[in-house]
């Protein structure tokens, strides 16, 4: 007889999405409405200082910013939603903010000027969304683990020996 789990049945495809356009619709917004000028502008400010330097840089366009945080947002999500338990859906969103933040000196060392701010807003927001989604339902990478748990078995197999042959 199963246990049953009080916790109900959670998908991947679906939250995930939504996890992604509501972070990404949330960064856009406080773009928009000017809540993010003045750090953009400190961080500009800081990669045309001493010992950066960085001189009449290629600004991205808002929107190829706007698609990137959102193709991020909707992987981070996908792939918190799709881990077994709560300390990997932890890893998963700290190596995706380790790699954002990454990317804005990678982008310098290239002469792009990347204000990484929507992008991380809208990282942050999904990453709490799909986390809090995954520990109230039961996903099916948690199902999984736990058959699989359930099922395995030590099988010995036998080592090939020769036979010798008895004349």
């Amino acid at each position: 007889m199963q246990k049953q789990s009080p916790k109900p049945a959670g998908t991947v495809g679906m939250p995930a999405m939504l996890c992604a356009l509501t972070g990404t619709i949330l960064a856009i917004s406080l773009e928009m409405m000017g809540f993010l000028v003045q750090p953009s502008l400190m961080l500009a400010q800081f990669w045309e200082r001493e010992p950066f330097y960085l001189v009449d840089p290629y600004v991205l366009r808002g929107e190829l910013n706007w698609v990137g945080a959102f193709l991020m947002s909707w992987s981070i999500a996908y792939f918190t939603l799709d881990c077994t338990k709560s300390w990997r859906r932890v890893m998963v969103g700290g190596m995706a903010f380790i790699s954002v933040l990454a990317f804005a000196p990678s982008f310098m060392l290239w002469g792009i000027l990347w204000l990484p701010f929507v992008s991380l807003i809208a990282l942050a927001w999904t990453w709490g969304c799909a986390f809090l989604y995954a520990s109230q339902h039961t996903m099916p990478a948690d199902l999984a683990a736990s058959q699989e748990a359930l099922e395995l078995k030590v099988e010995t197999i036998p080592f090939p020996v020769k036979k010798k042959k008895v004349k």
